[in-house]
């Protein structure tokens, strides 16, 4: 083989193993990372999707939850509050059968009263 068709082939080689680097370093990876970056940003979108379907079909379970809270809450007066407290003390300690024997409501007062 003559010495010139050897730099020319040994030239032509390096050339080519330095756009297969480039391209690896410059197409390729970047390209894949992004298909990795997809693929999960539509596996988190597609589990929001599904906890999303299983929020809307427990829907009325929960604006019924929500509706009980809201209107089970005590009295805005403190003494008609304070009596149903002490009311369902009572209730408590009768059904589980253990005696109370002393129960001492204390006020505390915000700084805005």
């Amino acid at each position: 083989m003559n010495i010139n068709k050897r730099q020319q082939l040994l030239g032509i080689l390096a050339i080519a193993v330095v756009a297969f680097w480039a391209g690896d370093k410059l197409v390729l990876t970047p390209l894949t990372n992004l298909w990795k970056k997809r693929v999960t940003q539509i596996a988190d979108l597609q589990k929001s999707v599904t906890q999303g379907n299983l929020l809307l079909e427990r829907k009325a379970g929960i604006r019924s939850r929500w509706q009980m809270m809201r209107t089970n809450t005590l009295p805005a007066e403190s003494s008609v509050a304070e009596n149903q407290v002490l009311k369902a003390f009572d209730r408590w300690s009768q059904d589980s059968r253990i005696s109370i024997t002393s129960i001492k409501p204390q006020w505390k007062h915000n700084a805005e009263d």
